[in-house]
């Protein structure tokens, strides 16, 4: 028979257990009584289950192989699944259990509020925690870096299809919009030109030419719904494109109700435009390019009848509009 210091055991082994040679749990150390709850007296395969090579099994058949090593769970609880070897005491002296959290431990010290002193100076277990802790400190450290990284890929692919005065598309955001809109699908693409910018450049200097342009932005913004794509392409010129919208009379008074935007502030700086506007209709199948070409087409057409114009063309039918957004003849 083997004799048992308590004190040594808890010290040098403060996941141990002492089961009798009937199966009842004599005591446990003070580390995994913290894990399990006070178990003593109780029947061991009624409180843990035991899971070696072939299968579960009891602990009286467990003891009758020397360090046999085995995996320990409760039926009951949140205690994480622990590696155990099992010592036979001697006849009928029971045996000695002695159990680790493995790679468990980082559930164990964070659900049961463990501390390196619960641990035996030389179980690897706590160095083990370490070296996860380490590993999670080194993941989440280049998850942020890869986050900052794909944030700052983010942002300049923003940046490059975003013209900086106006906050609106640029050209390249001009091929996003061929590529989403595609070649079929009803479609309105609408171009505006200010009539005036040029006088205003030269009479009242590029700062006030800067207002306009941000200007026309916002009243573009107020006119258009969140799905519509704002581009201004250089200059003094700017397209919407407009998905689904084909209708002559809402396409009137969306072209009315820019240019009355523009005209509405009386000053040295304000400005007129002129629109072209193209449609695809349902069942058509056209480029954006070539519906660009068209609505460049019916902006010169409104140019030529003076400022503050707007014509509509589709494959059948051309509107002239006034700044009013009344067809006229």
């Amino acid at each position: 028979m083997i004799a048992l210091d308590h004190e040594v055991l808890d010290a040098l082994c403060p996941m141990h257990m002492v089961v009798d040679e009937d199966g009842r749990i004599v005591r446990a150390g003070p580390t995994l009584a913290q894990v399990t709850g006070d178990q003593t007296g109780a029947v061991f395969d009624e409180v843990f289950r035991i899971t070696a090579r072939h299968g579960e099994t009891t602990v009286m058949e467990m003891s009758r192989v020397a360090s046999s090593r085995v995996r320990i769970s409760l039926r009951e609880g949140e205690a994480p699944p622990m590696r155990a070897q099992v010592l036979p005491l001697g006849p009928k002296a029971g045996f000695l259990i002695n159990l680790s959290f493995g790679i468990n431990v980082k559930d164990a010290v964070q659900s049961f509020g463990l501390k390196s002193e619960d641990f035996s100076p030389v179980d690897t277990t706590f160095d083990m925690l370490f070296l996860i802790e380490a590993n999670a400190a080194a993941m989440h450290a280049w998850t942020r870096i890869g986050e900052r990284l794909q944030a700052a890929r983010v942002t300049a692919e923003v940046e490059a299809k975003t013209d900086a005065l106006t906050g609106l598309g640029n050209r390249r955001a001009l091929q996003a919009a061929f590529d989403a809109m595609g070649e079929t699908g009803p479609v309105a693409v609408l171009l505006l030109d200010l009539d005036n910018f040029k006088h205003i450049n030269d009479s009242r200097g590029h700062a006030a030419g800067d207002d306009v342009l941000v200007r026309t932005a916002e009243v573009l913004r107020k006119e258009m719904r969140s799905e519509d794509y704002l581009i201004r392409t250089g200059g003094d010129e700017f397209l919407a494109i407009l998905p689904g919208v084909t209708d002559a009379s809402v396409l009137d008074k969306i072209a009315g109700r820019i240019l009355s935007r523009l005209n509405s502030e009386e000053s040295e700086s304000s400005a007129t435009g002129s629109i072209g506007v193209a449609v695809r209709s349902p069942g058509e199948s056209e480029g954006l390019p070539s519906l660009i070409a068209r609505a460049d087409a019916a902006l010169y057409a409104s140019k030529s009848q003076g400022p503050g114009r707007a014509t509509l063309t589709s494959h059948h039918h051309i509107h002239a509009l006034s700044a009013s957004g009344q067809a006229s003849a």
